[in-house]
């Protein structure tokens, strides 16, 4: 059972990209959508940090590049089916063509291309806002 503080708790995204641009773009577009008080994101650039981060704290969102310095975001999404089984997670990439692969090999729950914009960023975070306070919500009771 999810206590009513926890209903209330920020998201916890994982964000994993290893575009340091990319990264400030979306951490500046939380905070100027105002989304802070629903998401708490964790910005990390590296596969490994990603398994780190999904074994020693609650992930509610993983939203990951493909392609990292040490791996891919296969690789990150596929440590979350065991590391954080409850995670939706996401994949990133400004290559569609890798898209088929990626679901299939990561059981990613959707696949987002690099080339959305401001507004359609909000609305995205916003669906997965509150489509895990539903979730949280439905367990409830």
């Amino acid at each position: 059972m999810v206590s009513a503080d926890a209903l209330s708790d920020p998201i916890r995204l994982l964000f994993v990209e290893d575009d340091d641009d990319y990264r400030a773009v979306l951490k500046t577009m939380v905070q100027r959508l105002g989304l802070e008080e629903s998401l708490e994101v964790l910005f990390l650039s590296r596969v490994q940090d990603a398994h780190r981060a999904m074994e020693s704290s609650r992930v509610d969102v993983i939203l990951s590049d493909y392609h990292l310095p040490d791996g891919t975001g296969t690789d990150v999404l596929s440590h979350a089916r065991t590391a954080a089984p409850e995670a939706q997670r996401i994949v990133l990439t400004a290559h569609p063509e890798l898209a088929h692969d990626t679901r299939g090999e990561s059981m990613a729950d959707a696949i987002w291309e690099k080339t959305f914009n401001v507004h359609d960023l909000r609305r995205r975070l916003e669906r997965v806002v509150e489509a895990r306070r539903s979730q949280r919500l439905a367990r409830t009771g």
